[in-house]
């Protein structure tokens, strides 16, 4: 997935939006580091599906812009 933010801006959102220590963890995991549902799962002793619930409603916290595409992707 292609983001026109740098690391430092997109890790700048991720501070902003999501509270939660955990899921900011995974969305760095996954939009910094590029990691899988399955290895970001395995990192975190979760499910590949409780990732990617996670990571569809932090995207759409942090890059409302980009909902319509999130909703594409995730559904």
């Amino acid at each position: 997935m292609q983001y026109n933010l740098t690391n430092s801006e997109l890790s700048e959102r991720i501070d902003e939006h999501i509270h939660s220590e955990r899921n900011r963890r995974i969305m760095r995991m996954k939009m910094i580091d590029g990691l899988t549902y399955e290895r970001i799962a395995e990192i975190v002793e979760m499910s590949p599906r409780h990732v990617k619930r996670i990571v569809k409603a932090s995207m759409e916290s942090i890059m409302p812009e980009h909902r319509a595409f999130t909703e594409i992707c995730f559904s």
